[in-house]
């Protein structure tokens, strides 16, 4: 374990994790690596459960772009 983090989403906030992969926040070369995600609190779609794109694990780095909108927990986001 290189390092952690914890995202609090407290209900009725408002705030966006935009579509991003992981990677793409961490020093690493190359870019292995495995994430784990742990629900403290019951989550559901409607909740803004995590969402993952499938297949995405297998190919390479996603262009990504920084948003400027506020609401946003992660500055970056995939490219249309």
């Amino acid at each position: 374990l290189w390092g952690s983090h914890f995202f609090a989403k407290e209900p009725g906030d408002g705030r966006v994790t935009p579509w991003h992969q992981d990677a793409q926040y961490w020093p690493l070369s190359p870019q292995n690596a495995v994430t784990v995600f742990i629900a403290f609190t019951d989550c559901d779609r409607e909740n803004g459960c995590l969402r993952v794109v499938p297949g995405t694990h297998r190919g390479a780095r996603l262009k990504h772009h920084v948003s400027a909108d506020t609401r946003y927990s992660l500055p970056q986001e995939i490219d249309d």
